[in-house]
């Protein structure tokens, strides 16, 4: 039994041989994480499903393939074991799923967890010229990091009702030239009280 397997509560060995309905009817019909092998023990498919039973009969069911070429995938062809561990909830499923993945595919399981980087807003008020910046780097050792938010477009509209709600200035670059600077259009439309030109 290898590393993988010691993370699975239970497993079947699936011969060719053997009908279908047999090897559904000993399965759960339970929610469940579970990884598909070939004959040689390498991980086929890992998959977290509702009903174990049912995935399998979907997943080793006979259909008739289409003539010609198809990306369908003839798994009963392929999977001679599957091993499953029993769930009870999506938080668990998510845990377990992922715990599992890392395990059975080191190398690739970040593109199957589909975790996105967490955004977050920085800023350092005691900077000459404080900004807010949207960021993943959580190694910022200055200033404070509001957040996590779900993406770049939320921090970026963060940043922006902040400078709507405070009348910040949304020219950096005209700002740290202060009090030299020339005032933009937020000035003339009375939105920016133009600390840049020293006014």
């Amino acid at each position: 039994m290898n590393e993988a397997e010691q993370t699975f509560d239970e497993s079947r060995t699936i011969a060719p041989e053997v009908d279908l309905e047999t090897i559904a009817r000993d399965l759960p019909a339970k929610w469940a994480v579970y990884l598909m092998s070939d004959e040689s023990d390498r991980p086929v498919q890992l998959l977290c499903v509702k009903n174990l039973r049912a995935s399998i009969r979907r997943r080793l069911g006979v259909e008739e393939l289409p003539t010609g070429p198809t990306r369908r995938i003839d798994y009963r062809a392929i999977v001679r074991r599957i091993c499953w561990r029993r769930v009870d909830s999506a938080f668990e499923a998510d845990w377990i799923y992922f715990e599992i993945a890392r395990r059975v595919f080191p190398d690739t399981y970040q593109g199957m967890v589909g975790f996105r980087p967490a955004w977050f807003v920085h800023f350092n008020p005691d900077a000459d010229f404080p900004r807010y910046t949207k960021t993943t780097d959580l190694s910022i050792k200055t200033g404070q990091l509001l957040g996590p938010l779900e993406d770049k477009h939320s921090a970026g509209s963060l940043i922006e009702q902040v400078a709507d709600w405070f009348d910040l200035c949304r020219y950096y670059n005209i700002l740290i030239e202060a009090p030299h600077g020339k005032a933009c259009a937020y000035k003339e439309m009375g939105k920016c009280p133009a600390p840049c030109d020293g006014s």
